[in-house]
């Protein structure tokens, strides 16, 4: 899970759950102990031809099993990659693809990063829009919209850009304009992310011109990763006076927590339609291992031999998608398959 400044954020080794919180995680999770392993297969994606110390990072998995990323071209350059079935596909258009929908359209930038591009995974054709946007690309949904975050007179906004043209996202708050973070954004269009009041980080969805602000109660920071879909948002959250981190689902305008078993941070970063939730927390060893919560149970996700692993993604098959960190220190990516929905 992850990475980009919105997983990264999950990562902070000072942890409590404040009491407010306590009761609230427990029965959350009241199902789910201990944690059990998952029985997966596990693919290193830079095993097809790429050398083993090549960091390969993904970003997104479409429904197809198929995961884009960013790969050494070789260090400090990069390329763009598409891994599906087996095959390991670097786009030297690219120097990073980032985000990936089911229709195969990638979205990521270019060279000189002015302006950014998208790619046809199953053409091979490449749009580069040069309007000058040298901000971060988050997410793209099946229309081919990519939900986006830069800087405007230094404060922070959001951007829904469509075939290079820019809607603006920026909460209002006290009269003025919040720092925006736009994060990600479903076939229908509503876009879900964070803003800061002044003094806490509340998360937000945009829909149709419309912000709907929420926030997990007794939280300091309110950070949404993903939205699926039908809805669902779920991310990572801080209470007031502490630096714990777990993670929630927010839907129909209720909360679900999550954290795992002796964890001293959780952050979900994807919701399967099977019901999965899916993320990664930190042990007491600051050891990281992904998760996968299924019709009650807990599972843990360790790519074998590896020193840590992230779960960033699960599809409508129940495919994982993560990196994991190898006694090297290096990062790889990787999907997990379990043959059937149920670990």
């Amino acid at each position: 899970m992850r990475q980009e400044a919105k997983r990264r954020r999950a990562i902070k080794i000072t942890f409590a759950i404040s009491p407010c919180l306590a009761l609230a995680l427990a029965l959350a999770l009241a199902a789910a102990v201990p944690a059990q392993a998952a029985r997966f297969t596990y693919t290193s994606l830079d095993n097809a031809g790429i050398a083993t110390q090549v960091a390969n990072v993904p970003h997104l998995l479409n429904n197809s099993d198929a995961v884009v990323g960013m790969a050494a071209a070789p260090l400090p350059a990069t390329e763009g990659f598409v891994w599906k079935a087996g095959t390991f596909t670097r786009f030297s258009t690219a120097s990073n693809l980032v985000v990936f929908n089911n229709k195969g359209l990638a979205a990521g930038f270019g060279r000189r990063r002015r302006g950014y591009l998208t790619l046809d995974t199953n053409t091979g054709t490449t749009h580069v829009y040069s309007n000058g946007f040298t901000g971060t690309l988050w997410d793209i949904n099946e229309a081919g919209q990519v939900v986006a975050q830069t800087k405007m007179g230094g404060t922070a906004i959001g951007y829904v850009l469509n075939k290079g043209r820019k809607t603006i996202i920026r909460v209002h708050s006290g009269g003025a304009i919040s720092p925006t973070y736009p994060i990600a954004i479903n076939a229908a269009g509503m876009v879900t992310g964070y803003y800061n009041d002044g003094d806490t980080d509340p998360g937000f969805l945009y829909a149709g011109g419309t912000y709907t602000t929420f926030s997990v109660p007794g939280a300091s920071n309110t950070t949404p990763i993903f939205i699926t879909d039908s809805g669902i948002v779920g991310g990572s959250f801080s209470s007031i006076g502490t630096d714990s981190i777990a993670g929630f689902v927010y839907q129909h305008g209720r909360f679900t927590y999550y954290l795992p078993p002796n964890a001293t941070a959780a952050c979900v970063t994807g919701s399967g339609p099977g019901a999965e939730v899916v993320g990664y927390y930190l042990d007491a060893n600051i050891r990281q291992h992904g998760f996968i919560y299924h019709t009650g149970t807990l599972y843990t996700i360790d790519f074998p031999g590896a020193l840590g692993t992230e779960v960033l993604a699960v599809n409508a098959a129940g495919t994982l998608a993560g990196t994991y960190t190898d006694i090297a220190h290096a990062t790889h990516a990787f999907i997990a398959t379990s043959g059937a929905r149920k670990p």
